[in-house]
């Protein structure tokens, strides 16, 4: 029990400021800072208090001022989720640590060891591009440290030759370092671009490239401040032309009229195939009125389409129901409302519109383009 809790409250503190997609780039990264912060403000503060109490004052005031960036960065991360400046607090104190340690030798000489945790942590909180030019900068002054220290007051004095392998070994680092970043960077590009298919897919109805009933589900769940309309539409004896032509035919017939419906409706609404032959538009317009028209010139444009098929001319006519879907309206009860209208535009003689509102007076609206004439 209290394992799981602290478990928890680890989670949430390493995730602070990210969602909980590591295929998203960002809270991958953010993720990564926080754990680098946390074991960062463990070990330079443990550090910083053992040099304290050692007396090496200036060597414990290097430790725990970064160990107070370190824990700003963390902050800064939660309130703001900007992982690239919450890095930028973590690697440049790190870079200036890291050459201080070279250059005093640290304890007992071991200061240069440190400086071998630089590359992974360089590229991967800048960048690879941003990461190989500071990189640059920071070996330049690595070397000049190793080779050039002892010439400076307090400078640790390094073997030419230990100096040299230092640096070879340093070098080597950073080439793996920018091998494995290249990789991850290059993979993860790969698994986004296939979840975001995926995702697309998921939401796409194949055959008429629209959205499906999924995918239109989120967008009638989209929290908006205004109202918003439905229309649901049915092609009028679709059923014949898959018996008179066959599905091949219908299939093409669909696909077509989809092409109608979103060139129609595009600038105002968001269309999806509902199932089979239903179609459900979402408007953003808040107007009856508006929708009205939206519903009269999909009938209309849709009684204008001729699609031609092995020497046939495919025709029909499109129902269409009408409901608004207000801020507070619950999401089933509009569709509901919008296929009451549909099946009373069906049963008045189909190639019209229906609104909600026309059941509540027993009116119906002729939606083709001759009757509005």
């Amino acid at each position: 029990m209290i394992f799981s809790s602290f478990q928890k409250k680890f989670r949430r503190l390493i995730y602070a400021g990210a969602d909980t997609n590591l295929l998203n780039d960002s809270a991958r990264r953010i993720l990564v800072t926080n754990l680098f912060c946390l074991v960062g403000i463990f070990f330079t503060g443990l550090l910083g208090v053992i040099a304290l109490i050692k007396g090496d004052w200036l060597l414990s005031f290097f430790l725990l001022t970064i160990t107070c960036l370190y824990f700003v960065a963390m902050l800064f991360i939660r309130w703001t989720s900007n992982y690239r400046f919450g890095g930028q607090l973590v690697i440049y104190p790190l870079y200036t640590l890291m050459l201080y340690l070279a250059y005093t030798g640290g304890v007992e000489g071991t200061g240069h060891v440190w400086a071998f945790c630089v590359p992974a942590v360089a590229l991967f909180l800048q960048g690879l591009k941003r990461g190989l030019k500071e990189l640059f900068i920071f070996s330049i002054l690595l070397c000049a440290i190793l080779f050039y220290a002892d010439d400076l007051h307090g400078g640790h004095n390094y073997d030419e030759i230990f100096a040299s392998r230092v640096m070879y070994s340093f070098l080597v680092v950073v080439f793996l370092s920018t091998i494995y970043e290249y990789s991850m960077s290059h993979y993860n590009g790969i698994l986004r671009e296939s979840s975001n298919h995926l995702e697309k897919k998921a939401i796409t109805d194949e055959l008429t490239k629209l959205l499906n009933r999924y995918g239109m589900y989120e967008k009638l769940e989209t929290p908006v401040s205004r109202r918003r309309h439905i229309l649901l539409m049915d092609i009028d004896h679709f059923k014949q032309i898959n018996d008179n032509y066959g599905h091949e035919a219908g299939d093409l017939y669909l696909a077509k009229v989809a092409q109608v419906i979103t060139s129609t409706v595009s600038s105002e609404g968001i269309a999806a195939r509902w199932g089979g032959e239903e179609f459900l538009v979402l408007l953003s317009t808040s107007s009856l009125e508006e929708a009205k028209h939206w519903a009269r010139r999909v009938c209309s444009d849709v009684a204008k389409l001729s699609v031609s098929f092995k020497g046939h001319e495919l025709k029909a006519t499109m129902s269409i129901g009408i409901s608004q879907l207000g801020v507070e309206d619950k999401i089933h009860d509009s569709i509901s409302q919008a296929d009451a209208a549909l099946y009373m535009a069906k049963k008045e003689g189909r190639n019209r519109y229906v609104t909600a509102v026309d059941l509540e007076v027993g009116n119906s609206i002729k939606g083709s383009s001759e009757s509005e004439q």
